[in-house]
């Protein structure tokens, strides 16, 4: 007996298909705004209110979105780092505490005086 599944929808012909396959990596109809989304990557990081309102407001003071004012303080920590900033390594190795998950060995808590409301909430 001939298989009886229903199957909805409408099928597209396959030259169709591929048309439209195409027309959608067609990389040079792209716009620049378009290139430079798909070239960059999301990320979604758990971040404390504090830190939340301190790049707000760093966005707010340098007339630019959030997202941006995380990239150049993620690249500046990085950079530092790489440096050898003396304060940061400290800051890694006082600060950190065993993780309970075996998806990586520890969890970091930042300075006290990196947590200093005048810090955070602003420069004077």
């Amino acid at each position: 007996m001939k298989d009886k599944r229903r199957i909805g929808g409408l099928g597209l012909d396959p030259a169709v298909a591929e048309w439209r396959k195409r027309a959608a990596e067609n990389k040079a109809a792209l716009t620049k705004k378009q290139r430079r989304d798909r070239a960059r990557s999301r990320a979604s990081y758990d971040l404390s209110p504090e830190v939340q309102r301190a790049v707000q407001q760093v966005a707010a003071e340098m007339s630019t979105s959030a997202s941006q004012a995380v990239e150049m303080l993620l690249w500046y920590g990085i950079y530092q780092y790489r440096q050898g900033n003396a304060e940061l390594h400290t800051a890694f190795e006082e600060g950190r505490r065993p993780a309970r998950t075996p998806r990586f060995d520890w969890l970091y808590d930042p300075p006290k005086a990196w947590l200093d409301a005048s810090t955070i909430e602003g420069h004077t």
